[in-house]
């Protein structure tokens, strides 16, 4: 029965969104919080999140000003993009609203160019995310590289999932091995680390339903945001399972020392 109503705590965990920490965990009263809803609900673009485009192998930029036009002109197509700026001039919704002026000359080097795409205001995390990834899927006629914030983001959070199977299994590793040493046993490490993940799993579902659904908010005075930021599963589960496994560990120690002392199984 506990090992049911631990996987049942741990059912949120399951919608879990990920996303980094912005000015809605601040206060209402906040003047960060405040400015920034007023940007965001009063201004169409969010030049803040702007993408990054870099193409580092352009020989003349200034001479390939159609090229990069027509590029332009595909990513302002793209959904949730306000406008593009490009040594080519501005481009919105698949035109040019402005021609290349003085100012353009900055997104143009000696052997390479750059675009900037500014989101549309009030864009949500996974749209932005989504965003990153159609600019990458363009057809561009040049190499490029894409950056931002949402991209770090987006790229950040592949980088530390993409270890996670890894890091879990030598932990889980290494801790069955040293529990083995200490007791003797195959079925004492197996059920110290089985436990441990439940209980674990339990944590970060009430984290989700609590923080990310907002249940509770009310009474911990927390505006929900809707997602999980991407570092604090990781820092839950190196100091949860590392004091729950300390804990195993003292509790069994004493056990045995018992036991060696005379103890039977049932003392």
């Amino acid at each position: 029965s506990v090992v049911v109503l631990l996987l049942l705590l741990g059912a949120p965990f399951l919608g879990v969104q990920w996303g980094r920490t912005d000015h809605r965990v601040l206060p209402p009263e906040n003047d960060v919080r405040r400015t920034m809803e007023q940007i965001n609900g009063k201004f169409s673009v969010n030049s803040a999140e702007a993408l990054s485009v870099v193409a580092p192998n352009v020989a003349d930029p200034l001479g390939d000003s159609d090229s990069i036009g027509a590029y332009a002109t595909a990513l302002s197509e793209l959904p949730n993009v306000a406008s593009v700026d490009s040594v080519a001039g501005t481009f919105v919704d698949g035109t040019q609203a402005a021609e290349p002026s003085p100012a353009s000359a900055r997104y143009a080097i000696e052997d390479g160019t750059w675009l900037s795409v500014t989101p549309v205001g009030g864009a949500s995390a996974d749209e932005r995310s989504e965003l990153v990834e159609d600019v990458r899927a363009t057809d561009s006629p040049f190499e490029v590289l894409v950056t931002g914030p949402s991209a770090n983001d987006l790229d950040g959070r592949e980088a530390l999932f993409s270890r996670v199977p890894l890091a879990a299994l030598l932990i889980a590793i290494t801790t069955f091995v040293l529990l083995f040493l200490m007791f003797g046993s195959v079925l004492v490490p197996a059920k110290a680390v089985v436990l441990n993940v439940l209980s674990l799993t339990a944590t970060f579902g009430a984290v989700v339903w609590i923080f990310q659904e907002g249940n509770l908010s009310g009474l911990l005075d927390f505006s929900p945001t809707g997602s999980i930021d991407v570092t604090m599963p990781i820092l839950m589960f190196c100091i949860a399972f590392g004091l729950s496994m300390d804990y195993e560990v003292f509790l069994l120690a004493r056990i045995k020392e018992e036991h060696d002392r005379g103890s039977d199984t049932v003392r």
